[in-house]
């Protein structure tokens, strides 16, 4: 099981999972296969993305945002105020 946080900002929601909470997914290739899976509407939770989120400092982080299909995108700012918040 794979912990995580839905979030939803301006019309746009999105998952939050936490690096270390998906290890087994630890490649690009294989955050693609599970962002599909988790954000398909019919048959997983749903969301417009993933947003992996890792911490790099006591009060700094990173994200790599994966749309639903497993595209990465370059930036969301809908899908960074809500690991924001």
């Amino acid at each position: 099981m794979i912990p995580f946080t839905k979030a939803h900002a301006c019309g746009n929601d999105f998952l939050i999972v936490t690096e270390d909470a998906a290890p087994e997914t630890a490649s690009a290739h294989d955050w693609a296969s599970l962002t599909r899976r988790l954000c398909a509407r019919n048959t997983g939770i749903g969301a417009d993305g993933i947003e992996f989120f890792a911490w790099t400092g006591p009060r700094a982080g990173r994200i790599r945002l994966h749309n639903a299909d497993g595209s990465i995108a370059e930036i969301s700012g809908n899908g960074t105020r809500c690991v924001a918040a």
